[in-house]
C-alpha cells in the first residue's frame, strides 16, 4: 500500500470519527432540551396545582405568587386568565363581606350595592349574595317608607317625597312607592295651598292692623271747577303716626279717569301731619281743597296709602292691598 493512500484512510477515519462525536453531541445535546422540557412541564404543574388549591382556599395573593412562578416554566393564556379571575373574585370576596357588615350596620341601600357587585364566577358565595340582595332591598324598602310616613304624619311631606325618592332610586318599579309619592304630592300641594292662604290672611290683618279708610269722596265742583278731596280714618295700629299720605285718583260718572286741568295730572297726594294716636280717628272736619280742577270729576278712589310712624318705622299700602283698609 501506498504512502498516499495510507493518508487516504487515515483521512477517512478521522472524518468518521468527527461525524460520530458529532452525532454523540447532538444526541447529548437533545436529551437535555427534553429533559429540561420535561422539568419546566413538571414545575409548571406543580406550581400551577398549588395555585389551584390557594385560589379555592381564597387566598388570592399565595395563588398569584404560584401562579407567576408557574409562568416562568411555561408561558400562555391560562395563566393569565387564572391571575385576572384572583383579583376578580378578591374582589369579589371583599365585597360580600363588605355588604355582610353594612346589612349588620343597618345600612341597607350600601349593603345591596355590594352585593350586587359579586360576580357570578364566585360560585361559592353568588347565590347567597343575590338572596342577601334581596333582602338588603326589602329592609331598605321598608325602613324608607317608615320614615316617608312618619315625616308625614309631622307633615314634612317634602321629607316624605325624599324618602321615597331614595327608595324609587333603587327600585324605581316600585308601584307601592309610586303611589305613596303621588299622595305625598297631592298632600303637599294641598299644605302649600293652605299656607300660602293662611300667609295671605295673616298678611290682609296686618294691614287692616294698620289704618282703616271709613270714608273717601270728593266735593261737587266750585264756580272755578275746583274739587276737594276728603277722607276720614283711623289709626289702627299701637303707634302713633307722624305723617300720613294719601294718594287718590279722580273718576267721571262713566268711571274714567279724570286729570286736573292745571297741573295735567290725575293722581293727588294729601299728607296729614300728626301726631295721631293709636285708636284716634281723623279727617273729619279735615280736606284737601281744590285737588284738581275739573267740573267732570264725580268721584275719587284711593290706590295707596305711606305711613311714617313716630319711632321712625315706615308702611306703604298700594296695589290690591288697598282695599283691605277699605272696611
Amino acid at each position: 500500500m501506498s504512502e498516499s493512500q495510507i493518508d487516504i484512510e487515515k483521512n477517512v477515519l478521522k472524518k468518521k470519527k468527527y461525524m460520530l462525536w458529532g452525532c454523540i453531541i447532538l444526541i447529548i445535546i437533545a436529551a437535555l432540551m427534553s429533559f429540561n422540557k420535561y422539568n419546566n412541564n413538571k414545575n409548571y404543574d406543580i406550581n400551577f396545582k398549588e395555585g389551584e388549591k390557594l385560589l379555592s382556599e381564597n387566598k388570592f395573593k399565595e395563588a398569584r405568587e404560584y401562579y407567576n412562578i408557574a409562568n416562568k416554566y411555561k408561558n400562555d393564556s391560562v395563566i393569565k386568565e387564572r391571575i385576572d379571575l384572583s383579583h376578580r373574585l378578591e374582589l369579589s370576596l371583599y365585597k360580600f363581606n363588605e355588604g355582610t357588615k353594612l346589612l349588620g350596620e343597618k345600612d341597607y341601600d350600601k349593603a345591596y350595592a355590594a352585593f350586587k357587585e359579586v360576580t357570578k364566577e364566585d360560585t361559592k358565595r353568588f347565590n347567597l349574595a343575590q338572596t342577601k340582595a334581596s333582602e338588603s332591598l326589602k329592609l331598605y324598602i321598608d325602613d324608607q317608607v317608615k320614615k316617608a310616613n312618619q315625616s308625614a304624619s309631622k307633615g314634612d311631606f317634602d321629607s316624605a317625597i325624599f324618602n321615597i325618592d331614595l327608595l324609587l332610586d333603587l327600585d324605581s318599579n316600585n308601584t307601592n312607592a309610586k303611589k305613596l309619592k303621588k299622595k305625598y304630592e297631592e298632600d303637599l300641594n294641598k299644605q302649600e295651598k293652605e299656607q300660602e292662604e293662611q300667609r295671605k290672611q295673616k298678611h290682609i290683618n296686618e294691614i287692616k292692623n294698620t289704618i282703616r279708610v271709613s270714608s273717601i269722596y270728593s266735593s261737587p265742583p266750585n264756580s272755578a271747577g275746583g274739587v276737594d278731596f276728603h277722607i276720614i280714618w283711623t289709626n289702627k295700629s299701637n303707634k302713633a303716626i307722624k305723617y300720613a299720605t294719601f294718594e287718590v285718583v279722580p273718576y267721571n260718572a262713566v268711571g274714567d279717569v279724570q286729570y286736573c286741568e292745571i297741573r295735567h295730572s290725575s293722581n293727588f297726594k294729601g299728607q296729614v301731619t300728626g301726631p295721631v294716636n293709636p285708636g284716634v280717628t281723623y279727617g273729619q272736619n279735615n280736606l284737601w281743597e281744590a285737588a284738581w280742577y275739573n267740573n267732570t270729576i264725580q268721584r275719587v278712589s284711593l290706590v295707596g296709602i305711606e305711613i311714617i310712624y313716630m319711632d321712625g318705622s315706615t308702611t306703604t299700602i298700594n296695589g290690591d292691598d288697598v282695599q283691605y283698609v277699605l272696611y
